[in-house]
C-alpha cells in the first residue's frame, strides 16, 4: 500500500496503464518526472507542450489540489483527482462516439484490474466520462480518483517545548 505523497508517480503509472492495459492505446504521456522505469524497460514521457498528439494516445495531466481528510494527528487521506484524455484523429463528432465507445468498458477494466496503480497508490477508480474537444480534435476524457493514506505511524512531528 502506498504510504507517501507522490502524485507524479500516480500520474505515470496511469499513462503507463493506458499504454499496456488498454486495448487500442498507441502512445502514452504523463509528467515524465516520476523516475520510474516500468516493466519492459518503459519510462513515460512528458505530454508534449504545444504539439498535437497523435491519434489515439493516452495523456494523463497532474492533478491540481487533492482532498485531504486528516483521520488523525498521524493518519491522513489525500484524494487525487486525475484528467485522462484519449484522443481520436477527427473533429468529427459522431466518428469520434463511434471510437470512443469501446474505450469506455476497456478503460473501466484495466483500471478495476489494476486499482492500486502498481503499488502508487491505495485504490484508484474511474469517476467519469466526457467527449471534449476543440476545432482540431476530439477526445474522451476519463477521470479518475486515486486515494493515497501518508500514515505518519508514532511520528507527530518535532516537540519544540
Amino acid at each position: 500500500m502506498a504510504d507517501v505523497f507522490t502524485p507524479e508517480q500516480i500520474v505515470d503509472a496511469l499513462a503507463y496503464l493506458g499504454l499496456t492495459a488498454v486495448q487500442g492505446v498507441r502512445a502514452a504521456y504523463g509528467c515524465g518526472t516520476s523516475g520510474i522505469t516500468f516493466p519492459g524497460g518503459i519510462v513515460i514521457q512528458p505530454i508534449p507542450a504545444n504539439a498535437r498528439l497523435e491519434p489515439f494516445a493516452w495523456a494523463v495531466s497532474m492533478p491540481t489540489a487533492p482532498i485531504v481528510r486528516d483521520g488523525s494527528a498521524t493518519v491522513t487521506e489525500i484524494d487525487w483527482s486525475l484528467i485522462c484524455r484519449l484522443y481520436f484523429d477527427s473533429n468529427d463528432v459522431a466518428e469520434s462516439e463511434r471510437n470512443a465507445a469501446p474505450f469506455y468498458g476497456r478503460i473501466l477494466t484495466a483500471i478495476h484490474n489494476n486499482s492500486q496503480l502498481g503499488g502508487t497508490c491505495n485504490s484508484a477508480l474511474v469517476k467519469g466520462f466526457a467527449l471534449g474537444g476543440d476545432s482540431d480534435k476530439i477526445w474522451l476524457e476519463v477521470t479518475v480518483s486515486a486515494w493515497q493514506r501518508l500514515n505518519l505511524e508514532n511520528q507527530p512531528g518535532p516537540r519544540w517545548i
